[in-house]
């Protein structure tokens, strides 16, 4: 097959994604069923290889990171239910004594978003970011800019996030560099964005949803809360917030590096091996974050009733924790799981095609900086797919016959395709919806507040990787 008639077919399958998701809202999952089975029959395989291709690329990807999501959604959901994103949040309102008040959602969204789903955060943010735009008088369209900038640059870079998390083990990247480097390029990369637009982010005054406006009563209640006079014995300590979502992150980081240092046949390197997987690290997150509920078993047993209706008024503590919990969170994996795991079959097929090499040669020999190609194709995807997960899992099926010929290492096109996936965010995206409905955009605004910036921060993080790897970082 010549890489042009690859090409063509690729265009059509992603046009006919489009086409199902957006005009017919077909449920993203099906979508990509349907229209991976005639494009992998298309690239030459029969009806039958062609779903044996598709059934062992969902495999495989759900074998990676299938454990690793659930985890990460029972942490999400124990973060809701204990209210430690408000310690969290009050904590980085704290740092910055009153001012650019906005940065404090911002950075515990940024957080938050490492283990917890985009959508998620941002439903955990929207009251604190609206009692603090109506108390500090601040536009929701400067909140909107910052926090949605701010959780989504974790989601691309920083594992264990289902899309960035899938390419690091596709790629064969050390998956502790990716974490430590994604962060660092993450936080620098938001400081710069933020302090280029956030005279511009705030010229439009836009108030909070109604749901979210509050009396002055209660606006005063709120700050005596931030100053911690008020919620000290319904909320976490800020430390004990913080312990499950570093704690995993810690762990993987370390171990990563210290590996080295150890024989491979050592019990020190064993230990360190066994503490540093990421499914046992998670593991450990989520057993720290069941101690947020030591001595607020109360409290905790009347908001996990309030959200799950199933729950008994006479359940235990323990029924809230393994069972309401658990439960939940496997409800809220299911999309991210089955998203993930097709996307995956997806990717795998347009890799397995001999003409993905021949294209991607034929790329490689145009000129364009080596870094740069893995960045744009995922901007490409992210634009054409409305999903950064998908965007990254296809971009990586495409750059991955590429990286012989590029010279560069998978811990760069890893975060080059992050740095992508983060760009243009825009009405295909089922989170460009979610986050302007409760920042109070409309779509005009959103257009303005959410797809602009993300473009602007897609090419900064782009620059900030592209000089770490020209320093020999990345390598």
């Amino acid at each position: 097959m010549l890489p042009g008639t690859f090409l063509l077919i690729l265009v059509c399958s992603v046009v006919c994604l489009m086409t199902l998701i957006l005009k017919l809202k077909m449920n993203p999952v099906l979508s990509i069923l349907l229209v991976t089975i005639p494009m992998a029959i298309l690239l030459g395989n029969s009806p039958t290889e062609a779903i044996t291709a598709i059934n062992n690329g969902f495999g495989a990807t759900l074998t990676s990171i299938g454990i690793v999501i659930i985890l990460g959604s029972i942490i999400a959901v124990i973060v809701q239910d204990t209210g430690a994103a408000i310690p969290i949040a009050n904590f980085f309102v704290k740092l910055v004594h009153g001012k650019n008040v906005e940065l404090g959602p911002s950075m515990a969204s940024y957080i938050l978003s490492i283990p917890v789903f985009g959508d998620i955060t941002t439903l955990l943010m929207a009251p604190i970011a609206s009692n603090l735009s109506q108390k500090h008088k601040i536009s929701m369209a400067k909140m909107a800019v910052f926090i949605c900038a701010a959780l989504n640059i974790t989601h691309v870079l920083v594992p264990p996030t289902p899309g960035i998390l899938a390419i690091t083990l596709e790629m064969g990247a050390d998956l502790g560099k990716v974490i430590l480097f994604g962060s660092v390029i993450g936080i620098i990369g938001f400081f710069i964005f933020y302090f280029l637009l956030r005279d511009w982010a705030g010229k439009e005054m836009i108030e909070p949803i109604a749901e979210y406006r509050q009396s002055s009563e209660e606006l005063a209640y709120n700050e005596q809360a931030a100053a911690g006079e008020g919620w000290n014995q319904n909320l976490p300590s800020t430390i004990h917030s913080f312990l499950p979502l570093f704690l995993p992150v810690v762990l993987i980081t370390v171990a990563s590096f210290m590996k080295v240092s150890f024989d491979p046949n050592s019990t020190a390197y064993q230990i360190i091996t066994f503490l540093g997987d990421r499914v046992v690290a998670l593991l450990i997150g989520v057993a720290a974050a069941m101690t947020l509920v030591i001595g607020r078993t109360d409290k905790i047993k009347e908001i996990a009733i309030k959200n799950d209706p199933k729950l008994k008024k006479d359940a235990t503590i323990l029924e809230c924790i393994f069972g309401s919990w658990v439960t939940r969170a496997l409800q809220m994996a299911v999309i991210p799981l089955l998203v993930t795991g097709m996307g995956g079959a997806f990717g795998k097929v347009l890799s397995a095609a001999p003409a993905a090499k021949d294209l991607a040669n034929i790329i490689a020999g145009l000129g364009i900086p080596a870094l740069a190609i893995p960045w744009l194709i995922s901007m490409a995807m992210m634009a054409c797919l409305g999903s950064m997960t998908m965007a990254q899992m296809t971009a990586t099926a495409l750059v991955l016959p590429l990286l012989p010929n590029l010279g560069l290492s998978p811990l760069a096109a890893v975060l080059a395709i992050g740095a992508g996936a983060i760009g243009p965010n825009h009405v295909n995206n089922s989170g460009f919806w979610v986050f302007s409905g409760f920042y109070n955009l409309n779509p005009k605004q959103a257009l303005k507040y959410i797809t602009f910036p993300s473009l602007i921060i897609s090419v900064i993080l782009f620059a900030l990787v592209f000089a770490f790897n020209g320093i020999g970082l990345l390598g």
